[in-house]
């Protein structure tokens, strides 16, 4: 029998007691306790078993549906569901699962749609749009493929994408596209060239940035053909050089004003101001004007600027370099130069049309004062004419008249006496004849259709010199005199000499006169009139009893030629006439008289 045995040592000794008692009583109640703790626990286990093969019964079921519709999902069967059974877990997990189904299918459907409406966009777009990665193509749309010439997009789809760009661009692009991609760097805007498919070159204006493409970095390029707009922008070019050519070549001063500067002036401008280019260009058009034309110039820019379409034609001044003053008749018109609003100003010279016309308005004041006294003269002329033939011809026609009636009577008492008579009146007849050659050659000299101008200009000198007792000489040169064959040509030369003669007689107070007639290089008859008297104002010509210079000027000009007087107090006086040789005559109405 097993017992079970105690040992106790005694306090203060050695000693040990030792008690036993069989192994059965000391067990016996926990034992006891042990069968009773196992039969628990044996229950326990069996109803744990119990409660799991009923849970196992009522989830594993549904859990294997939802399971087997995962693996549906997985292979691709969307349209898999899973069954609302079991628990409610269960139930509430399965419609979530069934949710992110929906929610899936909803999603891909718009990715699609998305997918759908960019690859639409993308493939309709007139921009040439190409992605490229690692130096390849990966997608070109159909407007890149047209662009860069090729059949389709399967051609350019993997090839280099630097075989599109020609040799000498390279670098640059290939710097642009490896920062795009690796920093993320956007490549703005640029005009580029490229090659197509043909090998030929076209230009376009590019532009891209970073993308993901494929699940990786890639490089997205829009491409716009330029071509047309290159050549419209050459051609434009070569509007504006073709037009600024012709605005440099035009007759009348032409120049541009951008923000109150000179940017553009022709040489007609140029030769107007008398200024180099570099003194116009640059410089505000007011330093151009004389001070009386400023506020003018600037009411007209400001009308042009607010929107008048042209300022009208006005006349200004201006100030040449060397200090002179001119006029001119200007306008101006807003235009676009170089992108910038300019306005186009254009002026004429009318300077000497306004001298011109002054001249002519005093030429039509003069004529009108010599026509008025015209008739004067010519009433004086038959004045004299009338009292010479009375005070001279007729009375000594008259005497002739009585001394042959005397004859007459005495001719058979005192033959002597008559022959004395006879003579008288041959003395008188011969005085009658000198007096009416005189008075014809007032008239019109006969010398100059007998002999020609020289010998009666010739004639003209002697008896200048026997009357006026001052030496005049006739200088023939180029044998100009016998040429002068036209009737009207030769006496109106002869009148101006005849005139200039006067004047030096009444005027000059001069020693010598000398007349040159001649025949110049440009074929012009040429009478030269010089004395070396007092001289005189050449503008006092212009006062209103002047009528011999205003006569002489007068008949030259009516042939066509020319007078010119040049005389300074003190200096003497030359009057020159120029007529062409080839002048058949007096226009219309004959030539002026008036001496």
């Amino acid at each position: 029998m097993l017992r079970v045995l105690a040992f106790v040592t005694l306090p203060g000794s050695e000693w040990q007691v030792v008690a036993g008692l069989p192994a059965s009583e000391v067990f016996a109640d926990y034992q006891v306790h042990l069968y009773r703790t196992a039969a628990i626990a044996l229950a326990v286990a069996l109803l744990g078993l119990t409660l799991a093969w009923r849970l196992s019964t009522g989830i594993a079921a549904p859990m294997a549906g939802l399971a087997a519709t995962a693996r549906d999902v997985a292979a691709g069967d969307l349209t898999a569901r899973a069954e609302l059974c079991g628990p409610t877990e269960v139930i509430t997990v399965a419609e979530q699962f069934n949710r992110m189904l929906d929610a899936r299918i909803a999603a891909e459907a718009a990715l699609r749609e998305s997918e759908q409406r960019y690859r639409t966009l993308v493939d309709w777009s007139p921009e040439a749009l190409s992605v490229h990665r690692d130096g390849k193509v990966l997608f070109v749309n159909p407007a890149a493929v047209a662009l860069l010439g090729a059949q389709s997009a399967d051609e350019l789809i993997g090839c280099e994408s630097i075989d599109i760009v020609p040799n000498e661009a390279r670098p640059d692009v290939l710097e642009a596209v490896q920062s795009a991609i690796a920093h993320g760097d956007a490549i703005t805007r640029r005009e580029q060239r490229l090659r197509r498919r043909d090998g030929a070159h076209v230009d376009v204006e590019v532009h891209g940035t970073r993308i993901v493409f494929n699940g990786g970095p890639a490089l997205i390029a829009s491409m716009r053909d330029i071509t047309k707009r290159k050549q419209v922008e050459a051609e434009l070019r070569e509007s504006e050089a073709r037009q600024r050519r012709l605005l440099t070549l035009l007759p009348v001063a032409v120049f541009v004003v951008t923000d109150d500067r000179v940017t553009f002036a022709n040489e007609a401008s140029l030769e107007l101001f008398g200024r180099a280019a570099e003194a116009v260009l640059g410089k505000s058009p007011l330093t151009l004007l004389h001070p009386d034309s400023v506020e003018l110039a600037r009411s007209r820019t400001a009308a042009l600027r607010h929107g008048a379409a042209v300022a009208p034609l006005v006349e200004m001044k201006i100030v040449r370099a060397d200090g002179g003053v001119r006029v001119v008749e200007t306008m101006g018109t807003p235009i676009e130069e170089q992108g910038e609003k300019s306005v186009l100003v254009v002026m004429r010279d009318v300077t000497d049309l306004q001298q011109a016309q002054l001249a002519l308005a005093q030429s039509h004041a003069d004529l009108q004062r010599l026509f008025t006294a015209e008739d004067r003269v010519q009433e004086d002329e038959r004045k004299r004419i009338a009292r010479e033939l009375h005070d001279d011809l007729q009375q000594t026609l008259a005497a002739i008249r009585m001394n042959l009636k005397a004859a007459g009577e005495r001719l058979a008492a005192n033959p002597q006496g008559a022959v004395e008579l006879l003579a008288e009146v041959d003395a008188l007849a011969g005085a009658a004849i000198a007096s009416t050659r005189r008075i014809v050659n007032d008239l019109r000299p006969p010398i100059i259709e007998d002999l020609g101008l020289a010998a009666a200009l010739e004639m003209l000198a002697a008896q200048f010199r026997q009357h006026s007792g001052i030496d005049c000489v006739v200088e023939l040169h180029d044998d100009g005199g016998a040429a002068v064959e036209v009737p009207a040509v030769a006496t109106s030369l002869y009148r101006v000499a005849q005139e200039s003669l006067n004047n030096v007689l009444k005027h000059a107070n001069a020693r010598q006169v000398t007349i040159r007639l001649g025949r110049n290089r440009d074929d012009r008859f040429t009478l030269c009139i010089h004395d070396d008297g007092v001289g005189f104002n050449v503008v006092a010509r212009h006062k209103p009893r002047s009528f011999g210079l205003l006569g002489m000027a007068e008949r030259i000009r009516a042939l066509g030629g020319a007078l010119h007087i040049e005389s300074q107090p003190g200096s003497g006086t030359t009057i020159e006439v120029l007529i062409p040789a080839d002048r058949p005559g007096p226009p219309p109405g004959g030539t002026p008289q008036g001496f």
